[in-house]
């Protein structure tokens, strides 16, 4: 395709081409973005600034007392020897990064370099034989990016480490300096994040520096990309000097890049791994498809290997509240359970605080444990009591983010059977009950609490979306696929809160809202092929007692008895369910993950089976149940009377409202031949904010699916996972 030619497909197309080329180019762009903050040219070893968050996402949240260097090693003129000195028994760390952002060699104290030593680095199309006495690493890139990390035992150390990083040097294999030589300069820190430079690139900077960087690849990346280089050069046609393509195909690019950033970003969450501690970055899989790769470029871009240095990072206590100075909190390891490492750990906290002469805490430090053995560490702003001061981590005033640092972790804490306990506000009844020991020392939380307007102001839900609502009362929790959901009055019911009062009162169940509600499902199990559109909305309730909105989409396309595909899309989350007769199948399409499990013949067999082996709640069941013999569903009802009659969207409806357990709800139902649930409104009784789920349902009866429709064909680069039995 010529420069000045304009894409060939439609406008939608060429804004998913654009998302398909940002997300393959984006780690290696990143890359590059960090290659061109080192000014001093390439084999060049230079600290890094003490905060280098914004050098690279994964030097964000790094221990205090370490002292980082960098430097950029071109390996096109034949293999570069990097010379380490004896670190004098300070833990350091050596990671070896390709130009994709791949860690390709990581070297310390665990592999045996514990003294230093000299690491020889070959390129990919170097033929030759490497000494014996080096260490050798052959990288798939003519350029590596080395970053050395060096743990200073305290801060009065921080010189001679600083000492120790600048006998570092690069030489040729041959013999002689690999580069200028003088007094190792520090980095300048760059005035905006490299991640949020990639994301300001106009398109036309973007494709250009992409399509130079894929020949410095790597080949496996050069591998990948190939299918889409086509794609890149058409796109740059689209912004040619002398292009004719209009403006709506260019802005079609533009929100193709906005959309896949945002994907990228969306999928960069931190890896859970206890309760509200998350890892900065786990193992690095060879099979990542390549939104997945870009992701773990937009997080993890610099960060050692998590065999040398596991970081954990935490930024809500136990009850779901942010870390905030006003608070004060503790972290408790039982005997013989704290960090498993072969060296140190190290707690500290993001941002700083200031005017403390104390900024980490960790097993380096004559810490005070209990009469059994337990340890408890304490996180607040002002000092405790006296018997607590050796285990005080001093916190910043507003709200902050602790990290914990396992130097050389051992397989538990990688492989997971370790988990790090998680943070209790002292004085929120989260936190445990205090022993003996506790007692003797000044149990902390005898403290009084902090005033009340030095709290924050903002907080996430006080419990989860899933316990809003009544299980049983699955019925539209069940449309927005366990996601609870609250909605505002109906404004089509026009009936005042006075008027309902009397009948509520009376806690009956009136002989004609059961009919309806039979009535309603017996019609729904009659239908053979049905599609429906649920556009809902849920509270969310902040501590203050704030209600936050979210609202998401759900499409149903059913076919009996033995097909189904239900997909969400909601501002937090995004599901899809397959089932084809033979498989059940749970797609994340944001993530790029699935997981199938076999599944019975039917749709009823299969709701039953996924619910009792995974705990999985599939929408729709309790829409068909009311009409079931035997009436289990209509004897948990509590109260149920017939509100009257309502429009809603030009449809003429009967509006019923219901009490069970501790929810209430109401439903919108069609008149007519066709008893068609076109509204419901869940509110939760057990909380004081009450919040509310709505949901307003389209249906197509008369939908005619093809066997497709309910096959699913796994993206290629989505992964396969295995789905955990309850």
């Amino acid at each position: 395709m010529s420069p000045q030619s304009t894409f060939a497909g439609s406008i939608d197309q060429v804004r998913r081409t654009a998302g398909e080329v940002f997300v393959a180019g984006f780690p290696l762009v990143l890359v590059d973005a960090v290659r061109q903050l080192h000014p001093l040219g390439l084999n060049r070893i230079l600290h890094l600034p003490a905060n280098s968050a914004d050098v690279a996402p994964g030097l964000a949240d790094e221990d205090v007392h370490t002292v980082a260097t960098t430097a950029w090693i071109d390996l096109s003129a034949g293999p570069v020897v990097l010379q380490l000195p004896d670190m004098q028994g300070r833990y350091f760390n050596l990671a070896l990064i390709d130009t994709a952002g791949a860690t390709i060699a990581g070297f310390g104290p665990r592999t045996g370099h514990g003294g230093g030593g000299d690491i020889a680095i070959a390129g990919p199309t170097w033929q030759g034989e490497l000494p014996s006495r080096l260490t050798a690493v052959k990288s798939p890139s003519e350029q590596v990016w080395a970053i050395v990390r060096i743990s200073a035992n305290s801060a009065a150390d921080r010189k001679a480490a600083e000492s120790l990083a600048e006998r570092q040097s690069l030489a040729r294999l041959e013999g002689g300096s690999a580069g200028a030589q003088g007094p190792m300069l520090r980095l300048d820190p760059p005035t905006s994040t490299c991640i949020q430079r990639v994301a300001d690139l106009e398109p036309d900077a973007f494709l250009q520096r992409f399509s130079l960087l894929i020949d410095r690849a790597p080949g496996r990346v050069r591998d990948a990309i190939q299918p889409i280089n086509a794609s890149v050069a058409e796109l740059l046609g689209i912004f040619h000097e002398k292009s004719s393509s209009p403006n709506d195909v260019r802005d079609a690019v533009r929100k193709g890049f906005a959309d896949a950033f945002k994907s990228i970003r969306d999928a960069a969450q931190l890896d859970p791994v206890e309760g509200t501690w998350r890892a900065r970055c786990g193992a690095e899989p060879s099979w990542l498809g390549p939104l997945m790769r870009a992701a773990r470029a937009y997080r993890c871009l610099g960060a050692p290997p998590p065999a040398d240095i596991h970081a954990l990072v935490c930024q809500v206590d136990e009850s779901s509240r942010p870390l905030h100075g006003s608070e004060r909190y503790r972290i408790h390891f039982a005997p013989e359970a704290g960090p498993p490492v072969e060296t140190f750990w190290s707690l500290t906290t993001t941002p700083r605080p200031v005017g403390q002469s104390r900024i980490s805490l960790g097993d380096r430090q004559q810490l005070a444990y209990n009469r059994d053995g337990s340890l408890d560490l304490l996180i607040q702003t002002t000092p405790p009591a006296e018997a607590w001061r050796a285990n005080w981590l001093p916190a910043p005033a507003g709200r902050f983010v602790l990290s914990i640092h396992l130097l050389w972790p051992k397989p538990a804490a990688l492989g997971g059977s370790w988990r790090m306990p998680p943070v209790e506000r002292l004085g929120s009844g989260f936190a445990r009950r205090t022993s003996t020991s506790d007692r003797e020392r000044g149990d902390p939380s005898a403290e009084p609490p902090p005033d009340d307007e030095l709290r924050p102001r903002r907080q996430p839900p006080r419990r989860s979306i899933s316990a809003m609502i009544s299980p049983r009362l699955a019925l539209c929790a069940a449309l927005a696929l366990s996601l609870a959901v609250p909605v505002a009055a109906a404004p089509d019911a026009a009936v005042k809160k006075a008027a309902l009062a009397p009948k509520a009162a009376a806690a009956t169940v009136t002989p004609e809202s059961t009919q309806a509600l039979k009535r309603m499902s017996a019609y729904l199990t009659s239908l053979n092929a049905f599609q429906i559109t649920s556009n809902a909305s849920i509270d969310l309730v902040l501590d203050d007692g704030e209600k936050i909105q979210m609202n998401g989409v759900t499409t149903y396309k059913v076919k009996k008895p033995d097909g189904f595909v239900i997909s969400t899309a909601w501002d937090r989350k995004a599901r899809d369910f397959i089932y084809d007769g033979k498989h059940l199948t749970i797609y994340a399409p944001k993530l790029g993950y699935y997981a199938s499990v076999p599944a019975p013949a039917t749709i009823r067999e299969t709701l039953k089976a996924v619910d009792e082996r995974f705990g999985i709640e599939l929408p729709l069941a309790d829409l068909f149940r009311w009409a079931e013999p035997g009436g289990e569903r209509l004897q948990e009802l509590t109260s149920g009377f017939l509100v009257g009659p309502a429009t809603l969207n030009g449809v003429e409806t009967e509006q019923f409202a219901f009490r069970q357990g501790h929810s209430d709800w109401q439903i919108w139902i069609k008149k007519g031949d066709q008893p068609l649930p076109v509204r419901v409104v869940i509110v939760d009784r057990e909380d004081p904010a009450h919040p509310q789920f709505v949901a307003n349902l389209e249906w197509d009866t008369r939908a005619n699916f093809s066997a497709d429709t309910f096959a699913f064909k796994a993206p290629a680069d989505a992964h396969a996972i295995r789905m955990a039995q309850q």
